[in-house]
């Protein structure tokens, strides 16, 4: 039982995760599939017509036939004129969807009840069985959804029909809509589990193995994407660390407590500064971090502190051997400023910082 709440808080897990990260894939794809469906629909309404007439002669066309051509005419242009627009709003999206789902199942019943209350219904079992695929929903939308066409249908049933087929009709919806519940289940929960997969992949394809920090490819990626759309008037620093006498550890102590030591600082930096600045590591034992909206040129020097005093906590296999690191920053109040400039401004002054002894900070502004 309690393996089995585990499992059904994972998926809902899963589920948040996947409606929380990928809402303008999730938007973009429904209006992707709303326009694929009304094109289907209609296709599918001209088929069914002409195989109609002539396999059986005494058919008659309806008006509600008209009314599912109209609906889906409507909603394509609907969705290709917002996906024209890179509309966003996922909860608006999904809505549009509920609805188109709503209207085309209100003609079907309608097809399918009162203009032949003798026989029993066919196609409203179908449309549950379905519904689950037509859209990348959550489930509470999709039940919802489902549940209102089946109070729609029962309303519908009791005002034409007989007790006999209105029983069976009644079960035969039931099941299809118990069996299209359980697909949408299953559907949504290989959707959410494809989607978290990607997630785990980009993340360990972003990330340093060793450090959990940004790599240095994606550090500097994203490092450069920030300066070339930063908002006039706001301020960022670049820094440099570089930790001291990093061989000797690796040589007194091995490779595996320079390593050791590496996951530690990595760890201090992720609680030193903020989520969004942008920490990576640039290779060995040197990180690079901006800092984003930097508006006291004092923080870098605060942030130093910091960092200097949990490097000095540390302890290697409770020998005292100290560990500190010497940092090259520097303050870009310029707009249009290039990353190759800023680091080798940092990078000066890294290098000042190891001249000076050591274990402290050099900090530069570039005006």
């Amino acid at each position: 039982m309690n393996k089995m709440l585990c499992v059904l808080r994972e998926n809902k897990e899963i589920r948040r995760k996947y409606f929380s990260t990928a809402k303008e894939e999730i938007s973009n794809t429904n209006l992707q599939l709303l326009i694929w469906i009304c094109i289907f629909t209609i296709v599918i309404e001209i088929t069914l017509l002409i195989f109609a007439k002539i396999l059986l002669p005494t058919w008659v066309l309806k008006q509600e036939h008209f009314q599912v051509a109209i609906i889906n005419v409507g909603f394509i242009f609907l969705a290709t004129k917002l996906k024209s627009i890179h509309y966003k709003n996922d909860k608006m999206v999904a809505n549009i969807c509920m609805v188109y789902m709503l209207l085309i199942a209100t003609c079907i019943i309608k097809i399918d009840v009162f203009y032949e209350p003798e026989t029993l219904s066919s196609f409203i079992p179908l449309l549950f069985v379905v519904t689950p695929a037509a859209f990348v929903l959550s489930l509470f939308r999709i039940y919802l959804t489902m549940i209102l066409v089946e109070v729609e249908y029962i309303i519908a049933l009791f005002m034409v029909k007989d007790s006999v087929l209105i029983s069976a009709d009644i079960f035969y919806s039931l099941a299809g809509l118990s069996f299209g519940m359980l697909v949408t289940a299953i559907i949504l929960r290989l959707r959410c589990k494809d989607n978290y997969d990607k997630l785990t992949y980009r993340r360990l394809s972003m990330t340093d193995s060793l450090t959990g920090v940004l790599n240095k490819s994606t550090a500097l990626t994203q490092i450069g994407r920030y300066l070339l759309t930063r908002i006039d008037n706001t301020h960022c620093a670049l820094l440099i660390i570089d930790l001291d006498n990093f061989k000797k550890v690796n040589d007194k102590y091995g490779h595996q407590v320079g390593d050791r030591l590496l996951n530690q600082v990595g760890e201090i930096l992720h609680e030193a500064f903020r989520g969004n600045d942008i920490v990576g590591r640039f290779g060995g034992d040197e990180f690079v971090v901006l800092m984003k909206n930097v508006f006291d040129d004092e923080i870098i020097e605060r942030k130093c502190e910091e960092i200097l005093k949990l490097l000095e906590s540390l302890t290697l296999d409770e020998e005292n051997f100290k560990i500190s690191c010497s940092m090259g920053a520097v303050i870009a109040k310029k707009k249009n400023e290039s990353l190759e400039r800023l680091f080798k401004i940092a990078d000066d002054a890294l290098y000042e910082a190891k001249a000076m002894g050591k274990n402290g900070l050099v900090k530069k502004i570039d005006k």
